[in-house]
């Protein structure tokens, strides 16, 4: 059964409002991996608000040139998207530039005033995806597409078969 998503799919879901969660690798040790807010437009490229060079994070993103983003769904039916790609800009943000990310997230009078405060030494990065990954569990019946777990024993029972440890399918 395949549960990826189109690359449609992909695009509608990565363009809805998610917490995002940005990853970048490091020289030494793991990834940082923070929550990000972010803005996507079907086609465009993934834009990121956020702190200048003065950071771990920028540091890293400025140093490797790419990043990856992960959203999801937090509740069934259980989706994400992953998105890779190169820095395609890296800009000094401005008011008009920020206001669109933040819009996202905050009404648009709290929108406004959180970018004018917040501002002043932030960036817009922006990052063409070539690279997607994503699952969509609503593709297919059960636990994880169902909120109240009535679908449970039948998840249960055939994760269990296909790993070994259930009784063996009829023959």
């Amino acid at each position: 059964m395949d549960l990826s998503m189109t690359e449609r799919e992909q695009q509608e879901f990565l363009a809805g409002k998610h917490i995002g969660v940005l990853a970048v690798q490091r020289r030494s040790g793991p990834p940082l991996a923070v929550p990000m807010w972010y803005g996507y437009r079907p086609g465009g490229d993934v834009v990121l608000w956020t702190d200048g060079e003065d950071t771990l994070k920028g540091r890293l993103i400025r140093k490797t040139g790419a990043f990856t983003l992960v959203v999801q769904n937090e509740d069934p039916p259980y989706r994400y998207v992953s998105v890779s790609g190169p820095v395609t800009a890296w800009e000094e943000a401005t008011v008009e530039a920020a206001f669109p990310v933040a819009a996202r997230y905050l009404p648009e009078q709290q929108a406004r005033e959180f970018v004018e405060a917040f501002n002043p030494g932030h960036v817009i990065i922006r990052m063409t995806p070539d690279r997607w990954r994503s699952i969509d569990y609503g593709k297919t019946s059960n636990v994880l597409t169902d909120r109240d777990g009535t679908h449970l024993q039948e998840h249960v029972r055939l994760a269990q078969r296909g790993r070994g440890r259930g009784p063996a399918a009829d023959g």
